[in-house]
């Protein structure tokens, strides 16, 4: 019984409290930005994170996929409607004029990317309400495009929320 009360002891000091500390150093020292959020400022004012997408909703901005959750951090996720679920349907039916990937929610209802076929579809309307041409936001878009990941999984995406503030700096 006392080397398992010594175990106990040793197991709750390294992962409740060494552990923890040293990660968190490690974290802080090499990945500063990333650890706390990377909350980017807008006029020197937290206006939201490159990992959380916003809620844009004006002409002006491209759109973030539709987000199940209103993109709320407590209860990030899906539906998890089932695929003949009528509250699915009703959804995409909502969703209907939309093309693609712009259709279908977030599997997160966190996400800030999209892929380069789902800005495409956006890039008339934005284009017509920023009084730009449409190869200039292209080309911003070109810049800030964001290859696959290890260069084969996924696709070429571009953060959207980025995007937009990239915009309103034009």
């Amino acid at each position: 019984m006392y080397s398992s009360l010594k175990f106990m002891v040793f197991f709750t000091l390294f992962f409740g409290f060494i552990y923890p500390a040293l990660v968190t150093t490690v974290a802080q020292i090499f990945f500063h930005q990333e650890a706390n959020g990377s909350i980017l400022l807008c006029e020197n004012k937290p206006c939201g994170s490159k990992f959380i997408a916003q809620n844009f909703k004006t002409e002006r901005y491209f759109h973030s996929r539709p987000s199940a959750i209103d993109r709320n951090l407590g209860v990030s996720g899906a539906t998890h409607f089932a695929p003949i679920s009528i509250k699915l349907k009703e959804q995409i039916e909502q969703n209907v004029m939309k093309v693609g990937e712009n259709r279908f929610n977030s599997g997160s209802g966190l996400d800030p990317h999209l892929s380069l076929e789902a800005l495409d579809e956006q890039l008339p309307r934005v284009a017509k309400a920023r009084h730009l041409s449409i190869s200039t936001i292209r080309k911003i878009i070109d810049e800030m495009r964001e290859e696959k990941d290890l260069g084969l999984l996924g696709r070429e995406r571009v953060n959207v929320f980025l995007l937009n503030k990239k915009l309103d700096q034009q």
